[in-house]
């Protein structure tokens, strides 16, 4: 089984959200207020894509149906969030996802009039 793209859904943000901060505090090399700087964006930009799903591209990346990484683009090419989890370097899990969520951004785009 391989690494699947989907669109991220409310019942996924407790694990998205728990991949962001296994994230930010194993991966990133900041002080601790930078980290919860970081972490209250990161809920912050999650919350929101979960209400407005058809303001944003919202993918997931799961293998054997474990969420590992997570891309969020607001209004079609804004980058807010790119995240996979440390445990997969080197996978194409971001690439995956970048590409996915360039595609939807894509469609959105000459879907609008």
């Amino acid at each position: 089984m391989g690494i699947g793209i989907r669109n991220a859904t409310s019942a996924d943000l407790r694990e998205v959200l728990a991949l962001i901060r296994n994230v930010l505090t194993t991966s990133v090399e900041a002080n601790a207020v930078s980290i919860r700087s970081f972490l209250d964006n990161a809920d912050k930009n999650e919350i929101w894509a979960v209400a407005h799903p058809c303001k944003c591209v919202h993918l997931v990346a799961t293998l054997k149906g474990v969420v590992v990484g997570v891309v969020l683009t607001k209004e079609s090419w804004n980058l807010c969030t790119l995240f996979v989890h440390p445990s997969m370097p080197g996978r194409g899990v971001g690439n995956l996802l970048l590409g996915r969520a360039v595609e939807a951004a894509r469609k959105a785009n000459s879907s609008r009039p």
